[in-house]
């Protein structure tokens, strides 16, 4: 079992079981479940941190970036196809 690897062989099985049960079979999701139980809990000795690097950082902000460039452009795109969006101007009878 891949948690297993990551935590220690000697760690309890039935606790990183759980945590891939919680993680619904997902493995990263599992490992970060796993992370945040208490060494002693977990039977190991080490505690298991995960890090995101400078790069992966970047990369996230480059891609939200890319998305909110695309979303703005298909705005822009049906606006062409519809037309500007209409304004109704109410006017007041005056008495």
């Amino acid at each position: 079992m891949l948690l297993r690897e990551i935590f220690g062989h000697n760690s309890r099985l039935a606790i990183v079981r759980s945590c891939l049960l919680r993680a619904g079979g997902n493995i990263s999701k599992g490992a970060a479940i796993c992370a945040y139980i208490r060494p002693d809990l977990l039977g190991t000795k080490n505690r298991v941190l995960f890090v995101r690097t400078p790069e992966d950082i970047g990369l996230q902000e480059q891609e939200q970036r890319a998305k909110r460039v695309k979303e703005e452009t298909v705005k822009v795109e049906q606006e062409r196809a519809t037309g500007p969006p209409q304004n109704t101007i109410l006017s007041q009878q005056s008495s």
